[in-house]
């Protein structure tokens, strides 16, 4: 029988066509899931920087009004400083003792010769009960004295007595009132009380009598507030410009836009040395309530010939009319707020010159405004200056 070399078997490279390939193992899946979470942070990211682009503080034009004044031409130059009351007290105790009652408080405003608190008066009132009681005793008895004495029936010497003990118990109870009258603390003129260091029960003495903790003078302090004025440092080059009497201008930073009469009371006779400036006095003719001692002020010194110190006319305000706009019934302008919030303001306008109008209530002259405002601000959104975005 014959054989037949067999050649290598070629069978098992056969292409079996039409069917699917088996995956070996798990890779192929986790590649699908790792691509399809990189197109959802794709998608995500451009969903926020979307929405960043679209809520993006808007830019826009904004200007500030034009105060007018009709003295500006008479201004000579200008000093500031601080707000002072000509009639300022501090009233505390005259003897030692301790705070039983109090009347008055911060704020309170009090007459001359008011009662503000009183101390503790121990025995004094059982002093003066005892020596007013032993005062008619002693009275009838003088009185018997004369009867006597006009009838030769008394000695000088025992009339002599009754009269001394007469006196003397008279001047015992004005001893222990005046010690009582002590013992209280009165508003030494009319005013208003500004300061408070007082309080009920504590142990206090005149000032700077007790001890070195009691550092702070206890008691009221007491001031005129009708009788205001400007302590202003005026630079030594220019004081001689000035003379008492010449008018000025004072305004507040707690109140813009709004000024007060005044003029030079009078001007110091000496120096600050380290400052190199003269204090010039300056009184303020009508004060506004708001006012308060200790307020920075600014006082403008007009030229001497004006016949009255106060401005010939209030500050006018002048917007151009595009900052002007209505919201619902109101005609207001927006505001640009700190850190460029949007503030609605309205406003009381009246006809200006061509362009302009003139604010007649509801702006102070130092805010920024919106130019052209879109129809759809909201109050308390961001916007962004046209001034500032220019150079970011």
């Amino acid at each position: 029988m014959s054989q037949t070399n067999a050649g290598p078997d070629l069978s098992g490279l056969k292409i079996h066509r039409g069917e699917p390939d088996r995956p070996t193992s798990g890779g192929g899946s986790a590649g699908r899931w790792v691509g399809l979470i990189v197109l959802l942070a794709v998608v995500a990211a451009a969903a926020l920087g979307a929405r960043a682009f679209l809520n993006r503080p808007a830019r826009v034009a904004v200007t500030t009004p034009m105060v007018s004044r009709s003295d500006l031409g008479n201004e000579m130059l200008s000093a500031s400083g601080y707000v002072v009351s000509r009639r300022q007290a501090r009233v505390g105790s005259k003897v030692v003792g301790r705070v039983d009652r109090m009347y008055v408080d911060e704020g309170s405003r009090v007459s001359v010769g008011q009662l503000l608190a009183t101390m503790d008066q121990g025995d004094l009132p059982a002093q003066l009960a005892q020596v007013e009681a032993s005062l008619p005793q002693a009275r009838n008895e003088l009185t018997r004295q004369k009867a006597l004495m006009a009838r030769n029936l008394t000695t000088p010497a025992a009339f002599d007595a009754a009269d001394t003990r007469v006196r003397t118990l008279e001047a015992q109870v004005k001893v222990v009132q005046s010690q009582q009258e002590q013992l209280a603390i009165r508003a030494p003129f009319a005013g208003t009380i500004i300061l408070r260091n007082l309080q009920l029960g504590e142990t206090v003495a005149p000032n700077g009598y007790i001890s070195a903790s009691n550092s702070q003078d206890r008691g009221f302090v007491i001031a005129d507030l009708s009788d205001l004025e400007v302590e202003a440092d005026v630079n030594e080059s220019n004081i001689a410009q000035l003379r008492p009497g010449q008018p000025c201008r004072v305004e507040v930073d707690a109140l813009p836009g709004q000024s007060m009469g005044a003029r030079i009371r009078m001007i110091q006779p000496t120096a600050n040395r380290q400052k190199a400036t003269v204090q010039a006095k300056v009184s303020i003719l009508r004060p506004l309530p708001q006012v308060r001692p200790d307020m920075t002020a600014k006082v403008t010194f007009l030229k001497t010939g004006e016949k009255t110190a106060m401005p010939k006319a209030p500050p006018r305000i002048y917007v151009p009319e595009s900052t002007v706009v209505k919201r619902g019934n109101d005609t207001g302008v927006w505001s640009v707020e700190t850190g460029g919030m949007l503030r609605w303001l309205p406003v009381e306008t009246a006809p200006g010159s061509p362009g302009q109008l003139e604010i007649k209530r509801g702006l102070a002259g130092n805010e920024s405004l919106v130019l052209k405002p879109a129809p759809n601000l909201k109050e308390g959104s961001k916007i962004m200056p046209a001034a500032e975005s220019a150079g970011s």
